[in-house]
């Protein structure tokens, strides 16, 4: 028995190329599994675009590449076992033409019959050479008939099998299989129809093989309507345009030098103009990406929305802008995925998803009462939507809504903590008030609607506590401007709730109230923003006076005593390490008109059993002095208590 190197050469030499360029691929960094399709079509892998670029020689290069360890193993085992018994049998030269032929033309198939698809792998010229064996065995006289139909009966088995794999299995080209196939059954009639030629026969049908080829290449490489390149040249730019949009606005970003910013969001705005304009010129677009473009059409469309909007914010510092910036967003994240993604670089905007966010979070609904209490889903009136940590505090971005489904917040937690720009809404889906909390409390201008979502007030938080900065009434017209001037305020229906001067962003002499009927409530009189004295009625016409328009519920004997309360009381939780730092825990509180506490919520959770222990003092058995609203009781929701370990400082902090 010959060796293989001399039996069959060019089937070893094929091999070695197929083994040697996965090797290749490996040292690269390629995954062994499934590596990327930057890698296949850097290492001559052949995307359909490529080719009409005029890169033909992928139909040969493509077929030495493969699409992780497996793929590559497959059509090593079967060119060993069906490209050497067809060398040994028929020789060197033969398999030589049926596979280099079956290569080009099965890749030709490919590119007729697919769009968009990388591809790679021999398994179309293995195919040829599975079909061209078939009318070899049939005219080759030299095989008994039995072994002659057992062959051909294995042979065709286990060509179906591949085929019906291919119809079942996406990751499989059927349309280079079957035109490998049948190129190859073709070339094995011409070549093996005649059994005895002359050397100039034998070379006069080798030619006709290779000028067939030709004229299948010939016939199937579009010379003038080379879409699929102008496509992928297009989406490319687009890819690289969005980077370079975003590129400009952080170029440009300036809050010092609005100038700056808005010339970097114009620029922007040109690029995408120009990016739609690019879109309109492809005329010629195929039936496969009928779903694409359109998708692409609203994905640029909402870009450039969403850089006006983005303008409009730099212009007027509204944050109603930002909110129409991430409503654009939204949409932009809900498009369909694009079917065709023709960018093989790394991606170049990844998307900001927390990925370097190291808390672990799980998705939750919550539901809420009328005061914001966890009840039921039966008796609520709100649910949350959020992500919550290990110890069920909100965490990342977090979406309140009415129970009719309409959205009543949107912002974003930090383990509890309000951080970051926040939106509250009407149930008619206005804005109701909008603006910034920094750790977890209002900074900045926020800026307030009235119940049908038309402008009220503006208020600034700063050092020296909040301030009002503009206002307007129910008709639109301002009646407050650079805090001074007098505010109105609604019930629903536009009765007047409260009416009053300001000066210097604050509260100026007489201030009125009305009940919802119309019936006087209080009058109040100011003095540079604080409250001198007050006279309010009830709904009965009882009539309070008070110098402090809210006391929150106390604890008898004041901080003194709370203190004493906690470091009697409070318990360090069990299994817990001491090196542990004892955390101090602020709570909501709902106390009824007796001063019972009904409700109680840490607004930061901690585990490890601390609010555990720290809710075993505010049970029903405490009794509080209940809250004050301008001299009334007053049952609601409170921030009140903070509760540390007995070893730390426990206080009061609203006394």
């Amino acid at each position: 028995m010959k060796p293989v190197w001399k039996s069959a050469p060019v089937t070893l030499i094929v091999t070695v190329a197929f083994v040697a360029v996965f090797i290749g691929m490996l040292i690269v960094g390629a995954d062994v599994i499934s590596p990327s399709s930057t890698d296949v079509l850097h290492f001559g892998g052949m995307l359909d675009a490529f080719l009409e670029k005029g890169e033909w020689w992928r139909l040969f290069t493509a077929s030495f590449v493969h699409g992780g360890i497996i793929h590559a193993a497959a059509n090593v085992v079967s060119l060993w076992f069906l490209g050497r018994l067809f060398e040994i049998r028929y020789g060197s030269w033969n398999l030589l033409l049926v596979y280099l032929s079956g290569v080009v033309v099965a890749g030709l198939g490919s590119y007729f019959f697919n769009v968009f698809v990388v591809t790679c792998g021999a398994s179309g010229g293995i195919m040829a050479i599975a079909g061209c064996t078939i009318p070899a065995l049939f005219f080759d006289r030299k095989i008994r008939s039995g072994d002659r139909n057992v062959q051909i009966i294995e042979l065709v088995f286990a060509i179906l099998l591949n085929v019906g794999l291919g119809f079942y299995l996406t990751v499989i080209d059927n349309a280079a299989h079957l035109t490998g196939l049948f190129w190859g059954f073709l070339v094995g009639i011409i070549i093996f129809s005649q059994s005895k030629l002359s050397a100039s026969g034998k070379l006069l049908k080798s030619t006709a093989i290779v000028v067939l080829m030709g004229l299948i290449f010939y016939g199937a490489v579009p010379r003038k309507h080379t879409y699929r390149y102008w496509y992928y040249v297009m989406f490319n730019s687009f890819i690289k345009n969005d980077v370079e949009t975003v590129e400009l606005l952080n170029t440009n970003s300036n809050p010092e030098n609005p100038t700056e910013s808005i010339a970097g969001i114009n620029e922007a705005s040109i690029i995408w103009n120009q990016n739609l304009k690019m879109l309109d010129l492809f005329k010629q677009a195929p039936d496969k990406l009928t779903f694409d473009i359109p998708v692409l059409r609203e994905l640029f469309h909402l870009r450039e929305k969403g850089l006006k909007h983005l303008k409009q914010y730099v212009i007027t510092g509204d944050l109603a802008f930002v909110d129409s910036v991430s409503s654009t967003n939204l949409k932009i994240k809900n498009l369909p995925p694009i079917k065709y993604w023709l960018y093989f670089n790394e991606n170049p905007k990844p998307e900001l998803t927390g990925e370097n966010d190291t808390i672990q979070t799980v998705s939750t609904t919550i539901w809420y009462d009328s005061l914001w209490q966890v009840t039921a889903r039966h008796h609520a009136a709100f649910y949350r939507q959020s992500t919550i940590d290990y110890a069920g505090n909100a965490h990342g971005a977090v979406e309140d809504y009415f129970m009719n489904g309409t959205l009543q917040m949107k912002g974003f937690y930090s383990r509890g903590i309000k951080d970051g720009h926040f939106f509250y809404y009407n149930e008619n889906g206005t804005y109701s008030s909008y603006g910034l909390y920094i750790n977890d409390n209002p900074s900045g201008t926020w800026r307030f609607f009235d119940h049908a979502g038309l402008k009220s007030y503006d208020m600034a938080y700063t050092k020296e506590g909040p301030r009002y900065l503009d206002g307007w009434n129910k008709d639109g017209m301002q009646t407050l401007t650079s805090g001074n001037g007098y505010l109105t305020f609604y019930h629903p229906g536009y009765a007047v709730s409260d009416s009053g001067g300001v000066s210097l962003g604050m509260k100026q002499g007489l201030w009125i109230g009305y009940h919802p009927d119309k019936s006087p409530y209080y009058r109040e009189w100011y003095e540079n923003g604080i409250l001198k004295t007050g006279k309010s009625r009830d709904t009965i016409n009882a009539i309070f006076i008070y110098d402090k328009i809210y006391q929150e519920p106390r604890f008898p004997g004041g901080k003194e005593a709370w203190i004493a309360y906690i470091k009697s009381n409070l318990k360090y939780p069990e299994n817990v390490s001491d090196s542990l730092v004892p955390p101090t825990i602020f709570y909501h509180l709902t106390v009824n008109e007796k001063g019972v506490i009904t409700y109680a919520e840490p607004i930061r959770r901690y585990g490890f059993g601390f609010e555990k222990e720290a809710e075993k003092l505010l049970n029903d058995t405490l009794v509080l002095e209940p809250a004050m609203l301008r001299g009334q009781l007053d049952r609601g929701r409170h921030t009140l208590y903070s509760i540390s370990a007995p070893s730390g400082i426990a206080s009061n902090r609203l006394f």
